[in-house]
């Protein structure tokens, strides 16, 4: 039982492994706004999993995340 507990964490490990090292991915960090790293994935970015209805992604800017985060922490604001 446990060797096939070990065997499929190396399997997911693996799946993840080679469909993130097949991506391009850029980190950064927006300190004004969370503390730990941010992820941007490129227009051309497939996802490993089944999304319903997705029909195509694009690769944000820096100012159009930094724009987006902004409206989110003023909405929240609003809600509280």
């Amino acid at each position: 039982m446990k060797k096939n507990k070990i065997k499929l964490t190396l399997l997911l490990i693996l799946i993840f492994s080679f469909g993130f090292s097949q991506v391009n991915i850029k980190i950064i960090q927006l300190s004004d706004f969370y503390k730990g790293k941010g992820v941007i994935f490129p227009k051309d970015y497939k996802p490993i999993i089944i999304l319903h209805d997705y029909k195509s992604s694009f690769t944000p800017t820096i100012k159009q995340i930094k724009k987006a985060e902004t409206l989110f922490v003023k909405n929240i604001m609003k809600l509280c």
